[in-house]
Formats: structure tokens, sequence, C-alpha cells
């Protein structure tokens, strides 16, 4: 994460792949903004990293979704596929803990995105940030593609 003077703050890609707005996102709960503004990457590589630098506020049950806060409060969530927390964490090594701080572009996972897609789900890795109707002024993709711990997602923050 990288923040200037303008209140811009730049997301790393946590997996390298194709970035896609997020109402490209093939799940209707992302692609309506419900779970906050962000991106999706159709995924090509498996170890995931952090895309901001703070702590580690929440990792599901499943272990399918890490969420981060900055010091400044902006909420970071990486959700690794659509619909993968029926997996059971099955396909997910999780390397934090909740309350642990992080710097952007550590790895805190890896997944295996062949076991995703044999159960028959969508590896689709949906970055979202839950507070963005009050936190988010903008939101813009830099690229086409995504490469793991480089600059994917500049946020203007209100």
């Amino acid at each position: 994460m990288i923040m200037n003077s303008e209140n811009k703050i730049i997301l790393l890609a946590p997996v390298s792949g194709e970035l896609m707005p997020i109402n490209q996102v093939r799940d209707h709960y992302f692609s309506e903004k419900r779970a906050g503004d962000g991106i999706g990457i159709e995924p090509a590589s498996g170890p995931v990293v952090a895309p901001v630098t703070g702590k580690v506020v929440k990792i599901s049950d499943a272990k399918e979704s890490i969420t981060f806060q900055t010091d400044g409060g902006l909420e970071v969530a990486v959700h690794l596929g659509l619909d993968t927390a029926d997996l059971n964490g099955t396909p997910f090594t999780v390397g934090v803990r909740i309350g642990d701080r992080v710097e952007a572009g550590d790895e805190v996972a890896f997944w295996n995105i062949g076991q995703v897609i044999e159960a028959g789900k969508q590896p689709t890795v949906v970055i979202t940030i839950p507070n963005s109707s009050t936190v988010l002024d903008g939101l813009i993709i830099t690229g086409i593609n995504a490469i793991v711990g480089y600059p994917a997602v500049e946020l203007t923050i209100k």
C-alpha cells in the first residue's frame, strides 16, 4: 500500500491474473457491491499476499477470506474464489492470525486453485472494501493484468 498527499492509496494485487471491474464478477453478491466496492481477478497463481499494510482483522471459518485494516481505518477483504466457503477450508492454507500486523506484499496464504476448479467452483479472487460507502471516494483499476505484489488498484479516500 502506498499513500500519497492526494488521499490516494494503491492496493497491491494479492494474486496474479486478469483484472476486472467488480460488476463483471460472476456472482451477484459481489457484482452488486453488497460486500463493498472492489475488483475481481481471474487468478493465474496460488500464493496470496497482503494488498495493504495493516492488521489482520478477520479470517473466515473456511479460510477463503481474509480482511485487513489499515492504520487509517480502510478495510480490504480478499475473497479466494466464488462460493468456496462450501469447501470447508480444504484448498486453503492461511499463514496469519487475527491481530497479526502485515506489510503490503507479505505472503499471507496459499491456495490450491486446481482443487477449487475440481470442486466445480469459480477461482475468481474478489478484493472488496467492506467500508467503501464511508471511506471510498473512487476506485481505478491500474491495468489489465495483475502481478502478485504489484500495484493493481488506486483508491481515492474521502
